[in-house]
């Protein structure tokens, strides 16, 4: 494992995640290089715990961009082709005789090699009746920004709309703002292509937050991005450290990046005002206007009000049963402004506000937009909750709903009775800080107490009082159920 990290250029203390000897870490150096053979030398010990991994964090975590963080995680994972290489690849490719065999290369081909657009347009010249299969299947391994070229290669209108179909995850995927819910067959080489992008973003994103002293949003305290994880509908707890990408199944999962837009300059107005114009003198179906929408998301900063324009363009609630564009796999029928919301909610200026300007200015967690029901009906934001987690959506200025500076929170945070996993991180920090304003503010405030740790209080009927030594941590286990009145 030395000699492997070595020759990867990886150093030892970030190849070696953990290591015990005899389930003691080792003090010291553990291991050695001797200067005249180049051979490792190991510490000796009856027995060894390692954790090992080639995945450098140093390779991405000082990417400018997104962009370039999945180029260069895809760098230590893929081997891009050069001419070199090249040449036995198209004399295996040329050598075979059938086109099942042909395609099973290529799939192997896109799997472990980054490729470029005349290696792709070889292949499709050596087999023209194969291109639309050809493209769907190296579709994602193929090294370039902008992918509507490959597409322009299928010339049958036919064959050009079902590749459209194949791809289109893929296609319309946007790195640069990749905030969004996803639904993947890892059968799909596109569909497994935007998952392994994903999981480099989700990456990228982690480092950086962890490093930046950013908010942990995460769902279980990890800064992960990703939520409500689920394959073949089966829920799994997703681990950058641990989990890998398998090769069959329907995966669904959240994603929801850590960084927030800080002082950035708006958008100018007159260009927004014009991206709505083009929008609503197009004839393209609402899901194609949001699919567009978000592919420029990234270069857009809106203040709360601008927001407001952009969710008030598309239609409330959800769309009707047999919508053009709508997933017919789809379990729940989409949300135009609930999509919108999630996709803009890392690109809008003033999510909260300090107190005394949230007594007269608009900010989008909270009465004016996101718990509005003028704007987005309460199925919307409970879809938005879901998606985004509890401590992107919490709104503790109106945590009593009768109650906060705007004076209109009958609506906000959904309701005032909370029903809280205290098993989650997300969860377990709202938890906290209700416990620890009730704890500071004057007369009863918790009322309706429930927490399924309490067991014994349900048998005798005895109501549940939260106890001093919840200050200032109650436990991670159970769910805590109550009603907060200031």
């Amino acid at each position: 494992l030395c000699r492997r990290a070595d020759i990867s250029k990886v150093a030892q203390s970030t190849a070696f995640r953990e290591i015990k000897f005899n389930n003691v870490k080792p003090k010291g150096e553990w291991c050695s290089k001797d200067a005249r053979t180049g051979a490792w030398v190991i510490k000796e010990t009856k027995k060894a715990f390692i954790s090992f991994t080639l995945q450098d964090i140093s390779v991405i975590e000082n990417a400018p961009s997104a962009m370039i963080a999945v180029k260069q995680f895809f760098k230590t994972r893929k081997i891009p082709v050069s001419l070199r290489r090249f040449l036995p690849l198209a004399a295996a490719f040329k050598s075979m005789n059938t086109d099942h065999q042909r395609l099973m290369f290529l799939r192997s081909l896109k799997s472990d090699f980054m490729i470029k657009f005349c290696h792709l347009t070889w292949f499709a010249s050596c087999c023209p009746e194969l291109t639309p299969e050809i493209v769907g299947v190296l579709f994602s391994a193929v090294d370039m920004l902008d992918k509507s070229p490959l597409l322009e290669m299928v010339k049958n209108k036919d064959q050009l709309r079902a590749c459209q179909t194949k791809t289109a995850r893929l296609f319309y995927f946007n790195p640069l703002n990749a905030t969004d819910r996803f639904r993947l067959a890892l059968e799909n080489p596109a569909d497994r292509g935007v998952a392994e992008r994903l999981m480099a973003i989700n990456l990228w994103d982690r480092v950086r937050a962890m490093g930046g002293g950013i908010l942990d949003a995460s769902r279980r305290g990890n800064f992960e991005g990703f939520r409500n994880e689920r394959l073949d509908r089966l829920p799994f707890e997703f681990n950058c450290t641990s989990w890998d990408l398998p090769f069959t199944g329907v995966l669904e999962w959240d994603y929801v990046s850590p960084m927030k837009l800080g002082k950035e300059k708006r958008t100018d107005p007159r260009i927004l005002q014009k991206v709505l114009d083009v929008l609503g003198n197009s004839k393209c179906v609402w899901v194609s206007k949001v699919q567009a929408l978000r592919s420029i998301s990234h270069s857009f900063v809106l203040t709360p009000e601008n927001l407001w324009d952009y969710l008030s363009f598309f239609p409330k609630g959800r769309l009707p049963v047999g919508s053009p564009g709508v997933d017919p796999d789809t379990l729940v029928l989409p949300s135009c402004r609930a999509d919108v919301f999630v996709m803009m909610f890392c690109r809008t200026l003033h999510l909260m506000l300090p107190p005394k300007q949230a007594e007269k200015d608009m900010y989008v967690v909270g009465p004016h937009i996101l718990y509005n029901r003028d704007l987005l009906d309460p199925g919307c934001m409970v879809e938005i909750r879901e998606r985004l987690g509890w401590l992107n959506t919490f709104d503790a200025y109106h945590c009593c709903a009768a109650k906060g500076p705007t004076k209109r929170g009958k609506d906000v945070n959904l309701s005032d009775t909370y029903s809280l996993d205290l098993g989650f991180h997300e969860e377990f920090q709202v938890a906290k800080f209700l416990i620890l304003l009730g704890a500071v503010e004057d007369g009863e405030n918790m009322l309706e107490c429930h927490w399924t740790g309490a067991g014994f209080l349900e048998r005798t009927g005895a109501p549940f009082l939260v106890p001093a030594s919840w200050l200032p941590d109650p436990p991670a286990h159970g769910v805590f159920s109550l009603r907060y009145s200031s």
